[in-house]
């Protein structure tokens, strides 16, 4: 298979994320587009890494307490900005 085939069935639409944005809004997004990753781009545009739901998921087992039922709404928190979580080693490839 080659990468054109993927992009023939599934479109050339990118959904990207600023780094500094949070998780939260993160999570957001990929629910919007119902997607499981967002590429992450710098204030210039430029691509520092991508941000799956892997990701979201390893970060928020660790240091999230949002999910918490047992806590008030005002003590649940997700301090991760997207900055924290993506992973920085994107491999790319040309259709």
């Amino acid at each position: 298979m080659q990468v054109a085939d993927i992009l023939k069935a599934k479109g050339t639409d990118v959904v990207t994320i600023d780094s500094s944005r949070s998780v939260n809004e993160a999570i957001r997004r990929l629910n919007e587009h119902h997607i499981g990753a967002v590429v992450v781009t710098g204030p210039d545009g430029k691509v520092q890494g991508i941000l799956t739901e892997r990701d979201i998921l390893r970060e928020c087992g660790e240091r999230c307490t949002h999910l918490e039922a047992h806590l008030n709404p005002d003590e649940r928190t997700c301090p991760a900005s997207v900055r924290d979580v993506m992973t920085t080693e994107v491999v790319f490839g040309k259709p």
